[in-house]
């Protein structure tokens, strides 16, 4: 990943995402 913030991004997306998945 070439931008430090643009994988911050990407991060916070895939933690709100799984958060948003019912529990297993």
């Amino acid at each position: 990943v070439a931008d430090d913030d643009a994988l911050g991004e990407w991060v916070e997306r895939g933690t709100a995402y799984a958060a948003s998945l019912p529990p297993k």
